[in-house]
């Protein structure tokens, strides 16, 4: 019926098939556009998830995670989207939250035990390398180990 209206070229009969176009294609319009979002949602979603699962998995293991490919493998998902869904999620990478969680836990350990020696809590926290923990410690903390204990154990 449209495109017979169309063939008449007449003002009042072009708008009127548009209208019965329109009308024919508009729920198929809403069913795809509903359908999508469902899906994007759905995908966002996931994706939450799974950037909080790795989240939980570094709090959980930091001690013992060697690297960020360790976390993916053990989540199924590539090293990369790892890197992509953590920093869209959190702003920064799995890699510099699993530093700053060890960090973080050799701070309160250089505080709380004197007895341990940089040496120990280095290993203790996860680091494989003492010159790894001494980089990223006063990368973090602005001191060296040594120094940031003796700065918190004379406050007290």
């Amino acid at each position: 019926m449209a495109y017979d209206l169309l063939k008449n070229k007449n003002q009042q009969d072009d708008f009127l098939a548009n209208q019965i176009i329109c009308y024919a294609l508009i729920p198929d319009i809403i069913n795809s556009i509903q359908y999508d979002n469902k899906k994007i949602f759905s995908t966002h979603m996931d994706e939450n998830k799974l950037a909080k699962k790795s989240k939980i998995f570094i709090e959980k293991y930091y001690k013992v995670i060697p690297n960020i490919k360790f976390i993916a493998s053990n989540l199924d998902v590539s090293q990369s989207y790892l890197d992509h869904l953590f920093n869209q999620q959190y702003g920064y990478s799995p890699s510099s939250y699993l530093n700053l969680r060890r960090i973080g836990e050799a701070q309160t350990l250089l505080i709380q035990r004197g007895d341990l020696s940089v040496t120990n809590i280095a290993y203790e926290v996860g680091f494989q390398t003492l010159s790894h923990f001494n980089h990223y410690f006063k990368d973090l903390s602005g001191v060296s180990p040594l120094k940031f204990r003796q700065i918190y154990t004379n406050l007290s």
